[in-house]
């Protein structure tokens, strides 16, 4: 992905900042139907940008993610705290220039694996709702993600939002032998959600939002889907595997090679066995001579197997004559 002044971009950022305004929009009113109805939960919104740019992406002329948060919280009366992590000193210094003056807004000047543990520690109580947000570069830090989520009980409630391409992960996986579903796993998270990816895009550029609960509606005509659907589950499958992979998983190896194999296999010769028991040993078609071997009437699909009804128990003289072959 190419990179001016420390900030990504493509021509999926224009993309990618919409889909992120409707998953904020909706994260932020299910949030507050969910602390309205449970008023012992803090009654606040946490939004963590771990990677939060300068605020505007100046080539793709558009709104960075901290700025499409504060767009989306404008028709949601919710309490909210938001802290923008930013390693970069000039992007930070930029990203306050173009912020709000609001005591619930801070940037933090810091790399986001030291203030980031931090900030869970001091700032988020028990229960806290909200979202991490976290937009590399590069490959996501998977393993900050783990530390933040995996056995902590102040992050159980809290979200996670990940902007990812699915190729930039499969090329690195000869280095650490991990998957993407492998580092989704270490996270600890129930639930999935993924955006469908766009055909023409190499990167497989999507989002994942994992959560605890399975209440967040899913928008098909938006493409998001839980991953446990099967529109989900086949995004996934694409973002997970490479080509390869793929064609082992959806193409199985098959119980047989060739038709030979098939007929000496032991589910065939049984499904024979079975055919022949009903007709009682007898040819039935000419119904005078015992039966020597079966005739399809009707091939099984090829990787499957026949039933018994597929099957004509015949003698070998009128098999010879259904297929019209010396005897």
């Amino acid at each position: 992905m190419p990179v001016h002044d420390k900030i990504g971009h493509s021509e999926a950022t224009i993309t990618k900042q919409e889909g992120l305004s409707k998953i904020l929009q909706q994260h932020l009113a299910v949030c507050k139907n969910i602390l309205g109805k449970h008023k012992y939960y803090p009654q606040q919104y946490y939004y963590f940008d771990i990677n939060a740019g300068c605020g505007f992406n100046d080539t793709e002329q558009c709104k960075g993610s901290p700025l499409i948060f504060l767009d989306a919280t404008h028709d949601i009366e919710l309490a909210y705290e938001v802290m923008l992590i930013e390693k970069d000193q000039d992007n930070a210094c930029a990203l306050r220039a173009a912020l709000p003056d609001q005591d619930n807004i801070t940037v933090f000047p810091s790399d986001n694996r030291d203030v980031l543990p931090q900030l869970i520690h001091n700032c988020l109580p028990r229960n806290g709702f909200g979202v991490i947000y976290h937009d590399p570069n590069g490959v996501p830090d998977f393993s900050l993600l783990t530390h933040i989520f995996n056995g902590n009980q102040k992050t159980r409630k809290l979200d996670v939002l990940i902007r990812l391409a699915g190729s930039s992960i499969k090329r690195t996986k000869h280095l650490n032998h991990k998957k993407l579903s492998d580092f989704l796993a270490a996270i600890n998270k129930k639930f999935w959600i993924v955006k469908d990816l766009d055909g023409s895009d190499k990167w497989q550029w999507t989002f994942l939002l994992g959560l605890n609960w399975d209440g967040l509606r899913c928008w098909k005509s938006q493409g998001f889907h839980y991953i446990n659907s099967a529109e989900g589950e086949d995004i996934f499958q694409r973002l997970n595997y490479n080509r390869q992979e793929l064609q082992e998983i959806r193409q199985p190896e098959l119980p047989y090679a060739n038709y030979d194999e098939y007929l000496r296999h032991p589910t065939f010769r049984a499904i024979r066995s079975q055919a022949i028991a009903q007709a009682n040993g007898v040819c039935q078609r000419c119904y005078k001579r015992p039966v020597t071997e079966v005739h399809h009437l009707k091939y099984p699909k090829w990787g499957t197997f026949d039933v018994p009804e597929n099957l004509l128990p015949v003698c070998h003289q009128c098999h010879c004559e259904l297929h019209d072959k010396e005897n």
